[in-house]
């Protein structure tokens, strides 16, 4: 399946926005079910497979006691270091394959 930048970015968004809740939700020791919010639904948002729309993201913060600003840092947060760990995997993944590449190089010598 092939996806544009767009839609891995809103991926993207969705996975950090859906982190930065379920991290707020259970820091405060808040139950899904006690936030207004369908289970399954609110599941699905701190998983990152659906969206929230402003409104329902404005209700939701006021039920975890956060201004919708630091739910954004948060999410910020998550996001720099979402990215940070994807450039560690691939500088490991660049280190593996030189490493295999050497190893493979002084086995024909």
């Amino acid at each position: 399946m092939v996806t544009s930048p767009a839609e891995r970015n809103a991926a993207e968004v969705r996975r950090a926005l859906g982190l930065a809740i379920r991290e707020l939700r259970v820091r405060r020791g808040i139950e899904t079910v006690s936030l207004g919010f369908v289970d399954s639904f609110l599941a699905a948002v701190e998983r990152g497979e659906t969206n929230l729309s402003f409104p329902q993201l404005s209700t939701l913060c006021a039920e975890l006691g956060v201004r919708v600003s630091e739910l954004v840092a948060l999410y910020e947060r998550n996001v720099a270091a979402s990215r940070c760990l994807r450039r560690c995997a691939r500088i490991q993944a660049l280190r593996d394959r030189r490493r295999a590449h050497q190893q493979r190089a002084e086995e024909r010598v």
